[in-house]
């Protein structure tokens, strides 16, 4: 069961409870629902304030990465490819969350009672978009762990062309393992609850099967998968750098070694902070889809001896849902801040891009992928300081031999080159 699916759960709970206490309390005086205290407020301040924050920030940042990779789409590499993906559907998650409770909170609307084939679409992105988003970075984090582990192999391993592929083929398999919400969802929902499970079958599906696939889904699985691919990140790094110092000056790297490791470890504490970001927006979230259950179970309870008290208690729980829910959403808005400040090319290219200047001629998300006019310039300068070589050992050498005897020579030892 998604935060969602408790914003809706809410609403019924909280209109009986406004009766049920309203009744108890009153005893024939003026009937009025119980004020919400001071949890009950401030979930409504909340709920008023951050949501347009997160939406415009997010937006602002999503849509201005996609133009900055767009920029390069000639060198762009498999990273910026997950990246451009993410961007597109954090920038879904935002238009199909936090919206919608400001909408709710506002207006006392909820975009979702609207039509039924506007409820079943609008629960069917929600969960759809977050579970994209989880799994692409996955993907990403997965080739920074290959990259790191064998980068001699990643450029074979790891095209945009490939890329593309496992982006195609996570939202085939994310959309369609969705498509029961758009079966199961309706409306006029059990319970007369709007936009909600239209059968006691369904009910009992989504409560006891489909809140833990959602969970392993959206939090769980990726979790895991993270956790152990930053581990591998962060020791190999530890490892190349320790390596890296015990050398002499003379044993050290070249420039364009050098360079090519200071790309792959820029993007790897990168991939390293986008993870940090996720465990920590979406874990309290994911903690409370556990936590809430079994806590409800308590309140009500507890409603049939102290219906005042449950009453706080649950405007207390649903303060807790708005907290851990619009931290949960930051996810989607802050990796436009973690680009500019950890991508240093990242920032030259947005510069760039507001200054109007031409793209960089460099992937900027790490250099998996080299351009073949890259690889022509690099033969190209190899083959000219092997002339001048070979030309210099001919006339240092003091021989008589003709200028046409030179030439032949010179374009024989091309020719076995």
């Amino acid at each position: 069961m998604d935060l969602d699916t408790f914003t809706n759960l809410s609403t019924t709970t909280t209109t009986s409870f406004e009766n049920t206490t309203t009744a108890m309390v009153t005893r024939g005086a003026a009937r009025k629902p119980p004020p919400i205290g001071y949890y009950g407020e401030t979930r409504e301040t909340l709920w008023k304030v951050f949501p347009p924050i997160i939406m415009a920030w997010g937006t602002i940042g999503n849509i201005l990465t996609i133009l900055v990779i767009l920029r390069q789409m000639k060198t762009v590499t498999s990273t910026s490819v997950y990246l451009m993906a993410l961007a597109v559907f954090d920038t879904m998650v935002l238009y199909t969350g936090p919206l919608r409770h400001w909408i709710k909170m506002m207006y006392e609307e909820d975009i979702r009672d609207q039509t039924d084939a506007g409820c079943r679409f609008q629960v069917y992105i929600t969960y759809a978009s977050l579970h994209m988003s989880s799994w692409l970075l996955v993907a990403v984090s997965v080739e920074r762990a290959i990259s790191v582990v064998v980068p001699h192999k990643v450029r074979l391993a790891c095209t945009k062309y490939k890329a593309f592929m496992i982006v195609s083929v996570i939202f085939v398999v994310i959309f369609g393992a969705n498509a029961n919400l758009l079966a199961i969802y309706g409306l006029q929902g059990v319970n007369n609850q709007k936009c909600s499970v239209t059968s006691k079958a369904y009910l009992d599906f989504r409560d006891n099967v489909w809140q833990w696939i959602d969970l392993c889904m959206a939090f769980a699985v990726p979790f895991v998968i993270l956790l152990i691919c930053n581990t591998i990140i962060i020791v190999c790094l530890r490892r190349s750098y320790a390596k890296k110092r015990s050398l002499a000056p003379g044993q050290r790297s070249s420039n364009n070694e050098s360079n090519s490791n200071k790309s792959t470890r820029s993007v790897s504490i990168l991939m390293i902070a986008l993870c940090a970001i996720f465990f920590l927006t979406m874990t309290p979230a994911s903690v409370y889809a556990v936590y809430y259950p079994y806590k409800f179970k308590e309140i009500q309870k507890l409603f049939r001896t102290d219906p005042i008290k449950a009453w706080y208690d649950y405007q207390y729980l649903m303060f807790q849902h708005a907290v851990v829910t619009i931290v949960s959403y930051m996810n989607a808005s802050f990796n436009f801040l973690l680009y500019v400040f950890s991508g240093t090319k990242f920032r030259h290219e947005l510069c760039a891009m507001f200054r109007c200047r031409k793209p960089g001629q460099r992937g900027m998300m790490g250099s998996a992928a080299r351009t073949t006019r890259t690889n022509l310039t690099m033969s190209k300068s190899s083959t000219v300081r092997t002339d001048s070589r070979f030309s210099s050992s001919i006339v240092g050498a003091g021989t008589e031999k003709s200028f046409t005897e030179i030439s032949q020579s010179s374009s024989e030892h091309l020719t076995n080159k």
